[in-house]
C-alpha cells in the first residue's frame, strides 16, 4: 500500500479562473466548484497554463494530465480543442473532486476524456503532450516513465519545484533525449517545457 500526501488546496467558495490565450485577447473561463483538491490560482498552476497556452498552436492532438487535481489544467486541455485527453491520480477523491469540476464546465461528460484513478506504470498509451504539475521528487523520480509516454517529438511539461532545481532537470531530460524549448517563472516557481528527440 502506498503511502503519500495529496497536496490540498482550500478553496472556501465557488471560484472561477481566467486563462489567457498568449498574446491575444481571448482567454478560457474555468469554473471550479470550492473544494481541497490542488489547482486553482497557485503559481505552479498558472505557469503550467501558461506552458499549455504556449502550446496551442503546435496541433497537439492527444494530452495525459499526471496528478489532475482539480481538473483545471485537464478542463483547459479540453477548451483548448485536443482529441484525447486522459487525466489520472492516485487519489480517488480527488478524481471524484475532478469529475465534478469537469462536469461544471461542460454540458455533459467529455466523451474524449478518460479519467481514472491510475499510476503512471499502468499507462499504456502515448500521448503528444504530458503535462505533470505535481511534486517534484515524484516528477524527479519517474522522469524515465513520464518521457516514455511521450509520442515521438512530444512535449513535456513540469512544474510543482523553483527555480533552483532547473539545472537538475535539464541534466536529467537530456539523459532522457529531451530538449529544453521554454520555460516560464514566476519567483520562486518555474515551469519548464522539453520536447522529445525522435531518431
Amino acid at each position: 500500500m502506498k503511502i503519500y500526501e495529496p497536496y490540498v488546496e482550500e478553496r472556501f467558495e465557488d471560484l472561477e479562473v481566467c486563462i489567457n490565450l498568449g498574446n491575444s485577447a481571448e482567454s478560457v473561463r474555468i469554473f471550479l466548484n470550492k473544494g481541497t483538491a490542488f489547482g486553482s490560482n497557485h503559481p505552479t498552476t498558472q505557469l503550467s497554463a501558461k506552458a499549455i497556452t504556449h502550446l496551442a498552436n503546435n496541433n497537439l492532438d492527444s494530452a495525459l494530465d499526471i496528478g489532475c487535481g482539480s481538473g483545471i489544467l485537464t478542463i483547459l486541455l479540453l477548451k483548448l480543442g485536443y482529441k484525447i485527453v486522459k487525466s489520472v491520480d492516485i487519489d480517488p477523491f480527488v478524481i471524484d473532486e475532478a469529475k465534478r469540476n469537469i462536469m461544471s464546465n461542460f454540458e455533459e461528460f467529455p466523451r474524449n476524456l478518460t479519467l481514472s484513478v491510475d499510476e503512471i506504470g499502468q499507462i499504456n498509451q502515448k500521448f503528444d503532450l504530458v503535462v505533470a504539475n505535481i511534486s517534484r521528487n515524484f516528477v524527479y523520480n519517474n522522469f524515465k516513465v513520464i518521457t516514455s509516454l511521450l509520442r515521438g517529438k512530444g512535449y513535456l511539461i513540469i512544474s510543482g519545484f523553483n527555480s533552483d532545481d532547473k539545472d537538475k532537470y535539464l541534466s536529467i531530460a537530456s539523459k532522457n533525449h529531451m530538449d529544453l524549448v521554454c520555460e516560464f517563472k514566476e519567483k520562486p516557481w518555474i515551469s519548464l517545457v522539453f520536447r522529445k528527440l525522435s531518431f
